[in-house]
């Protein structure tokens, strides 16, 4: 609040005489004696009014520096925000594209790998059929040897023909085992 002048002070009863003193310096009693004689006006240099406009006049014009001022901030400001969301946006792509590249040699690895597994599987098929032919072979090798070494051992056995006779003297002259 602002401070009141003594003058004011003294016409609003700031100071002693009260409220005569007040109405009677501002003509204010309603009698119309010969103590109420009509004064000129004479206006008042330092008012608070005037005081009030003079007051408002420095803060508008003060304001208008201030929404320059902060204008120019906010420009400031906003070209650093589009400045370091450009940069995230560089940042980010440069991120993007790396991922990208790794995805791609994932997948080139990946196709790579599986060829291989295929290959290995396709060997291992090969070496497994050649395996089964080899040992089929052995099999009938051996299953051929064994018939050859059978009838070349078969040669002091007892034919069909013999075996009647054989059986018969078998029974008529019987050997002891042990």
């Amino acid at each position: 609040m602002l401070a009141l002048s003594s003058r004011e002070a003294d016409l609003r009863g700031g100071g002693g005489g009260g409220h005569h003193r007040y109405s009677t310096a501002l003509n204010l009693s309603g009698s119309r004696g010969a103590h109420n004689k009509p004064t000129d006006f004479v206006a008042m240099k330092d008012t608070w009014v005037e005081r009030r406009r003079v007051w408002r006049q420095e803060m508008d014009a003060l304001r208008k520096v201030w929404a320059v001022e902060y204008a120019e901030r906010m420009a400031v400001k906003a070209a650093r925000v589009a400045e370091q969301n450009r940069i995230l946006q560089l940042e980010k792509a440069e991120r993007k594209r790396v991922r990208a590249i790794r995805q791609a040699k994932t997948v080139i690895r990946e196709k790579a790998k599986k060829v291989e597994e295929i290959k290995k599987w396709e060997e291992f098929a090969v070496a497994a059929a050649r395996g089964r032919r080899q040992k089929a072979y052995v099999t009938k090798l051996r299953s051929t040897a064994r018939e050859e070494e059978l009838l070349n051992a078969s040669c002091g056995w007892v034919k069909r023909e013999d075996l009647d006779v054989q059986i018969e003297y078998a029974i008529k002259h019987p050997i002891r085992m042990y």
